[in-house]
């Protein structure tokens, strides 16, 4: 064999590891303490298609950070077990062939109608075990390739129906809701409806999604409900109310 054949070698043996994949398309910093981005440099241009940032002390992502590197390729950020508290709006604008974004286990508070805009491609989106009390109108109208949304462990009461353009929602949805203090009200009709058309509810064997007020129906499974039910459990709490208050 020629030199320049062995040194070809070489090269194929460290860009691939044992199973066949491209080392060359990872990029990976986990689990070093980081606290901000500067000292990452990731190559621009290049063919990565994974970032792979978790278990780090990121509170936040500067805006553009992953927008200004121009990876083509890039499908999968994982950003699992930082301290994000906060993300800007559009700060993954026109990232339109991701596909997975993990967010798992952060610090987010609140979620804006401009946090995922331009995420056309996007297939999963992980937002559990936040701090998560509220999702604006429009924070997932982008997302028509979503496949699953996993927002279980937060602290969400209410999930309102502005939030997915509904004439245009995903084909289908696997949803993650359960370990929410859901107020189960009238509000949530859009949703028990979905439960029969593209959305499914997911659990993690153990824990489901149920109702913590109105009293009538805490601990009540969601995708038990049905609008009727939604509506006789105001009823009741309106005429308890009534039957309550001073004379």
């Amino acid at each position: 064999m020629s030199v320049g054949l062995s040194v070809l070698a070489v090269i194929l043996v460290i860009e691939f590891d044992i199973f066949g994949q491209n080392l060359a398309t990872d990029f990976k910093r986990n689990h070093e303490g980081l606290v901000n981005l500067s000292s990452v440099v990731i190559p621009s241009g290049s063919e990565i298609t994974d970032i792979y940032l978790n278990g780090n002390n990121l509170v936040r992502i500067p805006h553009g950070y992953f927008t200004n590197l121009s990876l083509p390729n890039l499908k999968k950020i994982h950003l699992g077990t930082n301290k994000i508290s906060q993300l800007d709006d559009n700060w993954l604008s026109g990232m339109t062939s991701l596909q997975t974004l993990y967010l798992v286990h952060n610090h987010l508070k609140i979620i804006r109608n401009q946090t995922f805009s331009g995420l056309t491609s996007l297939r999963i989106l992980t937002l559990n075990v936040n701090r998560i009390v509220s999702i604006g109108c429009g924070s997932f109208w982008d997302l028509r390739a979503l496949t699953e949304l996993k927002l279980e462990r937060n602290e969400l009461q209410t999930l309102h129906e502005c939030v997915f353009d509904l004439q245009a929602h995903p084909a289908a949805l696997d949803l993650y809701l359960y370990d929410n203090p859901w107020i189960c009200n009238e509000e949530l009709s859009w949703l028990v409806n979905g439960f029969d058309d593209w959305i499914t509810l997911r659990d993690d064997g153990l824990l489901v999604a149920e109702c913590s007020s109105p009293p009538v129906l805490t601990g009540c499974e969601l995708d038990a409900l049905t609008t009727d039910i939604l509506k006789s459990a105001i009823k009741h709490s309106e005429y308890t109310h009534d039957r309550t208050l001073p004379t």
